[in-house]
């Protein structure tokens, strides 16, 4: 660690007949929060006085919000006032907390076309996919059955969104996994008996468009889950008909092909024991099977939604009301935009889109969020990612549940944030306090020297919950076990140090992640201060000293005392900048216009930066001379 050298300031004792005092307010060095706009929020309790303060601190003070026991202000600082100016503000005890006033972006938009036009597309909005997509988009990890007509294999929105079987060789002629389908690479036929799922109705093929459509691809639509693979297990004909034999073995065969959810969009109004079985057995396999309710207007139980454990999906309308045509009772789950949906299509051969109602459209859009659930935490088991979607649903109609939208319309955004809270804590943030030996604010490789006993917090910015540590005898400091979400870190500055980087780093932690957050400080060096001469100056004194060997620009606070016993007070709200002479000099000015003839005065110099006060020397004389220079520098 460099050297410091301590100063030793004579005191002045003056008589002469002066004005009342007007505080001087001088810019002081930036070392606060990086903020390209230059503001702060400043949280403090709302029966303190500390707002009239912050007047007297800041420029244009402005007032966010105010609760019970918290009141927000929003300050403007200069740049070279931020540093001194927020460190006096923290001393008080009444502040909860000071933050950069952070820009926010617009949440993450596709750049699909058809998603930018309302006239076509709505639902991914309404239900909050949007804002989900900032916290996760699907996950290749996660596959989804789609029980339907097939789909459209070629539809180049869907391109690369279709589970492949790495057990199977496609084309050989061969059961290679052994599970009784032949070449089935890419789903099955199980109204032709083929390995080809390939739709001939369409109704697939939209309803795989709204769970997972390529997302971000300058094409067509954006899935609510693209990024996840989709099973396309066709058994559905191409009248819309299929047997109860064949949606058996097509909810059997996606299990056993390792589908988490499986949608269908199918029923009727009688039950079937084999369909009832088939939708056990993939409950018993862990998968969520999420079904319409059907469109017939009427209160009469829809099979396969009704049976137990099925997550049953109502449809809703573009102003989140219920379609009406809606099947509704009490076998209804959760809602979703069912009405004039636009999405991918498959009609007489050829690629296409198109719009179409019905609770068809609503179970894969309930799906599509059911994937991003487990996108955030494959951990999670089919009852817990139900519970999640109806837990956080919108509430629609009549408080809580109803028969016409279930516990609500389903929330994309609420559904992802609970599934981040169930992610184990096992992230991590640390850092090191070091020594920026080149004062360039970049920790470089060889600067491997840190500053021990230094205090750092960490605030969890969701919680508001505060911990602390202190840093080893190498500078470093870490805080472990943290869940994934946004967080603060701040340092206390060390005694005798100045910042050459942000005290605050706010920062966004991912699951299982581990982020670094280090803070540069620098020693000033060889730091002298002479030539301090005392005049009067119509009706006030005017001080001015010098420092020189200093590479960084020294800030002070003027202290004076009234009389030889007087206590030290500071009457320089902001430190005193001084004016750069060369590479390493600067001159300083203050006025003092407080004083009162025949009264003696003691002053002393205070290091803005380090906090160090300097001065007065004992014994000097009351009157002292017009001029007086700073005693020899004594080595700390």
């Amino acid at each position: 660690m460099k050297n410091l050298y301590r100063l030793l300031v004579s005191f002045v004792a003056i008589s002469l007949l002066l004005g009342l005092m007007v505080p001087v307010t001088v810019a002081a060095s930036s070392q606060g929060p990086a903020v390209a706009s230059g503001e702060y929020l400043i949280g403090y309790r709302s029966n303190s006085r500390l707002g009239a303060q912050l007047r007297e601190l800041a420029q244009n003070v402005a007032p966010v919000m105010r609760t019970s026991g918290l009141t927000v202000a929003r300050i403007s600082l200069a740049a070279d006032e931020a540093s001194a100016t927020l460190a006096r503000i923290g001393n008080d005890s009444d502040v909860v907390f000071i933050e950069p006033n952070g820009m926010v972006e617009g949440t993450w938009t596709p750049n699909d076309p058809y998603y930018g036009d309302p006239t076509k597309v709505y639902a991914p909005q309404q239900i909050k996919a949007n804002l989900a997509w900032d916290l996760v988009r699907g996950s290749s990890s996660v596959m989804v059955a789609v029980v339907d007509s097939g789909a459209d294999l070629a539809h180049p929105d869907l391109t690369g969104i279709f589970y492949t079987n790495p057990r199977e060789v496609a084309s050989n002629g061969l059961d290679d996994d052994g599970n009784g389908y032949v070449d089935d690479a890419s789903g099955w036929n199980f109204v032709n008996g083929t390995n080809l799922p390939q739709d001939d109705l369409g109704h697939g093929t939209h309803v795989s468009g709204i769970v997972a459509a390529q997302t971000n691809n300058s094409v067509g639509i954006a899935g609510i889950a693209g990024g996840v693979k989709v099973l396309p297990v066709k058994v559905l004909d191409s009248n819309n008909q299929g047997s109860w034999a064949n949606v058996a073995s097509g909810v059997i065969y996606a299990t056993d092909m390792g589908a988490r959810v499986i949608n269908l969009s199918l029923g009727g109004l009688t039950p079937s024991a084999t369909i009832e079985a088939a939708v056990q057995y993939a409950q018993s396999h862990g998968v969520l099977v999420v079904a319409a309710v059907g469109n017939g207007a009427t209160n009469e139980l829809f099979y396969p939604a009704a049976y137990t454990g099925v997550l049953g999906v109502a449809a809703t309308t573009n102003t989140n009301v219920r379609w009406s045509l809606s099947n509704y009772g009490s076998y209804v789950d959760v809602a979703a935009p069912g009405s004039t949906v636009y999405s991918t299509y498959w009609k007489a051969g050829a690629s296409t889109y198109q719009f179409m109602n019905g609770t068809s459209m609503a179970a894969p859009a309930v799906t599509g969020v059911a994937a991003l659930v487990l996108s955030k935490n494959p951990a999670l088991t089919a009852d817990a990612v139900a519970t999640i979607l109806t837990s956080t649903a919108q509430d629609l109609g009549d408080p809580g549940w109803d028969g016409y939208y279930g516990n609500g319309q389903v929330d994309a955004y609420a559904a992802v944030l609970a599934a981040e809270a169930t992610l184990p804590a096992n992230g991590s943030i640390g850092g090191q306090v070091w020594v920026d030996q080149n004062f360039d604010g970049q920790h470089q490789l060889n600067e491997t020297m840190g500053i021990s006993g230094a205090t750092v917090q960490l605030h969890d910015l969701r919680t508001q919950a505060i911990t602390q540590a202190e840093t080893d005898s190498q500078g470093n400091y870490a805080f472990s076990g943290l869940r994934n979400g946004s967080y603060q870190v701040t340092v206390a500055r060390p005694q005798g140090y100045v910042a050459t980087t942000s005290e605050t780093i706010s920062t966004t932690l991912g699951s299982a992640q581990s982020l670094a957050a280090d803070f540069g400080y620098v020693a000033p060096t060889a730091v002298a201060v002479e030539g301090l001469a005392v005049a009067q100056q119509g009706g006030r004194l005017v001080f001015s000293w010098q420092a020189v060997r200093s590479s960084v620009a020294p800030q002070w606070h003027v202290l004076r005392a009234v009389g030889q016993g007087g206590q030290p007070k500071r009457i320089t709200p902001q430190p005193v900048s001084g004016t750069q002479q060369g590479a390493d000099s600067w001159t300083y000015r203050f006025e003092d216009d407080s004083v009162t003839v025949g009264q003696t005065y003691r002053y002393w110099l205070e290091n803005a930066e380090t906090g160090e006060t300097f001065g007065p020397v004992q014994g000097t004389v009351a009157n002292a001379p017009a001029n007086l220079v700073f005693v020899p520098f004594v080595t700390r």
